[in-house]
């Protein structure tokens, strides 16, 4: 993982994109083992929030959920939220998207004082 290396760039995409197939087949302990290196290569080569962080941190989110780990998949989509909203070049449908995710992890979790207002 070399900062600033645009090749180790280019293999973290290619690395969380392998995660989210690996996902959708329902390979979730690989999925997550891939998609925690390529959230680990982004946050190295990103020092300030940064949209394509926030992505692999949201398809981290997903695996988790998949995996039926609500807490930590909720944790991470409210990171992912966060950086998101810090973010000037990400849009309103990216942000509302995460905040439905983050809504329906609360809401499996049988939290739905915590996810209703969030789609108010």
């Amino acid at each position: 993982r070399k900062c600033g290396d645009v090749s180790s760039l280019d293999m973290s995409t290619a690395v969380m994109s392998l995660g989210n197939c690996y996902r959708q087949c329902g390979e979730l302990k690989e999925s997550v083992r891939l998609l925690e290196e390529a959230v680990a290569t982004m946050r190295s080569c990103y020092s300030s929030p940064h949209p394509r962080v926030a992505s692999a941190i949201h398809l981290l989110a997903f695996a988790y959920k998949s995996s039926g780990q609500m807490e930590k998949a909720t944790e991470l989509f409210l990171e992912s939220l966060e950086i998101k909203r810090k973010c000037s070049n990400v849009t309103l449908q990216s942000v509302s998207t995460t905040l439905i995710d983050v809504s329906c992890c609360y809401r499996d979790s049988g939290k739905l004082q915590e996810s209703v207002p969030l789609l108010e």
